[in-house]
């Protein structure tokens, strides 16, 4: 007679105990078929076996007079592999990439598939990088396969959590300010569970910081100028935002006149001219008057200087008081000035 050949199995896989051919012998037969002397069963073939160890199965035939013939086969019982794979990290703030890597023996499989729940698969690669479409919980199945086709497979559920990450915002009143009044009131407009906060203001310079939810700052009294402030927050997962805006200060709205020169020529206070901060240069009127308010000087250029001359610079103006009056306009707001004074003039 002959019987199954030696084989190897999976792991609580199916053996199958078969008599191929049987020849000679008196009718009826009776079979037995054991496994490591165990008899497992009485029929001509068995298939109900699956072994977790090594083995001999081994199949003994009785005829009707009482002769016996026994042949064996060995089994080999594949060892259970292990399916075991890392994360690095397990959790991480979206879109931070996180990483899957198998940490079985890889002389125990020849081919391997890392499922994730986002619907991303791969085969045959120890490990992969992953950035999440989007922040979420994500199981992650792997299934191992060995040289003789064993399957072997496990999930782990949650295996993998990107973090929503917090939004940073912030507005801040009043905006654009003054140089008179540089105090700004900061409130917090973020989104998600922050539990720290870090303010800086004017970034440049590293001028002042605050851990406040919503800080109040005041910024160098009566100068304007721009100035960049960040907010960094942290939530509860530990992943942070960043925002960052600028402030923007008004300069003073001002103009400065002498109220006297001395055009004599030596060179000291020779001329009058504009001292003003935030003018719109493009909007600027000046007229000096004499006693009888005829306008002995005009310009509506600022960086321009009076000598004494007249408006038609052929001669220039006696000594005295003299009336003026100007027009003028802030770069920055639009707000209109018209102003007037005295200058006296003493060569």
């Amino acid at each position: 007679m002959t019987i199954s050949n030696d084989t190897s199995i999976c792991y609580m896989g199916q053996l199958n105990m078969e008599l191929l051919t049987q020849q000679n012998g008196n009718t009826p037969f009776n079979y037995s078929w054991d496994y490591n002397g165990t008899v497992v069963s009485n029929a001509m073939t068995y298939t109900g076996l699956f072994p977790t160890q090594d083995g001999t199965a081994c199949l003994t035939v009785t005829d009707a007079c009482n002769s016996t013939l026994t042949q064996c086969f060995n089994v080999e019982v594949k060892t259970l592999v292990p399916v075991t794979m890392s994360a690095e990290p397990p959790t991480a703030c979206w879109p931070e990439t996180m990483s899957v890597e198998i940490t079985t023996d890889p002389t125990l499989f020849t081919q391997s598939t890392i499922n994730i729940s986002d619907g991303f698969t791969v085969s045959n690669l120890d490990s992969v990088a992953r950035n999440f479409a989007e922040p979420g919980i994500y199981d992650v199945s792997l299934t191992l396969i060995d040289d003789i086709g064993c399957v072997y497979d496990t999930t782990i559920f949650g295996f993998l959590t990107s973090y929503d990450p917090p939004v940073a915002g912030w507005l801040a009143d009043p905006q654009p300010a003054d140089a008179e009044n540089t105090t700004i009131q900061f409130t917090d407009m973020s989104d998600g569970n922050i539990v720290q906060y870090y303010w800086e203001f004017d970034t440049l310079n590293h001028a002042g910081y605050s851990e406040e939810v919503n800080p109040t700052y005041t910024f160098p009294p009566g100068i304007g100028g721009d100035y960049i402030v960040s907010q960094i927050v942290i939530d509860t997962n530990g992943c942070m935002d960043y925002a960052f805006d600028n402030i923007h200060i008004n300069e003073l709205f001002t103009l400065f006149i002498p109220n006297c020169f001395t055009p004599n020529g030596d060179n000291i206070n020779d001329a009058m001219g504009f001292v003003g901060t935030d003018l719109d240069e493009d909007f600027f009127e000046f007229t000096v008057f004499n006693r009888w308010g005829y306008p002995v000087f005009h310009t509506t250029d600022p960086s321009e200087h009076w000598q004494g001359e007249s408006d038609d610079g052929e001669y220039y103006v006696p000594n005295g008081i003299y009336m003026w009056s100007a027009k003028i306009r802030s770069k920055s707001t639009g707000e209109k000035k018209e102003l007037t004074g005295s200058i006296t003039m003493a060569r």
